[in-house]
């Protein structure tokens, strides 16, 4: 009897845990997330009348990326670029991949400006940038 009462005990304390672990519904398998900036060639200086288009590499964590989007916050001279990505499937190759995307760089008046690019949690990649009629 004290066997049958420890059985039905352990029993009754698992279950619980064998039904939630059953139920875990539909993985997410779309996510957005920052994405760390790789800036190599940004200019010195640029004319009022030029769009100079700046390669922004990324990396990618895994096959199912794509480059979402640029947020960009801008304060009088001072531009903070940050960059996204979306991540849709479940069934990915883990692979790291690099991409570039085109920021383009129009600025209608002189003067000096500074912009920086997102790379990891309070890190900022930043560079001067004079604007010359």
């Amino acid at each position: 009897m004290k066997k049958t009462i420890q059985i039905l005990t352990v029993g009754l304390l698992t279950l619980p845990l064998l039904l939630s672990s059953c139920d875990k519904g539909s993985p997410v398998c779309e996510e957005t997330k920052k994405t760390s900036a790789i800036v190599f060639d940004f200019p010195d200086s640029v004319s009022t009348s030029e769009t100079f288009d700046l390669e922004v590499k990324y990396v990618l964590d895994n096959s199912c990326g794509e480059f979402d989007s640029f947020e960009i916050v801008s304060d009088d001279n001072e531009t903070q670029v940050t960059l996204y990505a979306t991540y849709e499937g479940c069934n990915c190759n883990l692979e790291f991949e690099e991409r570039s995307q085109t920021y383009p760089i129009q600025i209608p008046q002189e003067g000096f400006y500074q912009y920086s690019f997102w790379v990891d949690e309070d890190v900022w990649e930043s560079y001067s940038l004079k604007v010359y009629e």
